[in-house]
């Protein structure tokens, strides 16, 4: 992912690759992860996805949830 500066902001200029990746991670993982892995904001993500029309898998709140849970209960009694 490159970066181009533009009036007063700069601009990122996504790549066939980094699109791809977005396309394969976004439906099932976080926007914070994807934001971590590419080293930007989690808007420039989300904004990304809105304009590529992305949506979340319909698995992605149980998934969530689960991981969620077992994170703060199921670890915490370990």
């Amino acid at each position: 992912m490159q970066r181009q500066p533009t009036k007063g902001h700069w601009k990122l200029l996504w790549s066939d690759e980094d699109i791809a990746y977005l396309l394969e991670h976004y439906p099932v993982s976080s926007a914070s992860d994807i934001a971590d892995h590419f080293g930007i904001s989690l808007t420039s993500v989300s904004l990304k996805a809105y304009e590529l029309g992305l949506k979340k898998s319909p698995n992605y709140s149980s998934h969530q949830y689960r991981n969620r849970y077992v994170r703060n209960y199921v670890n915490a009694k370990a």
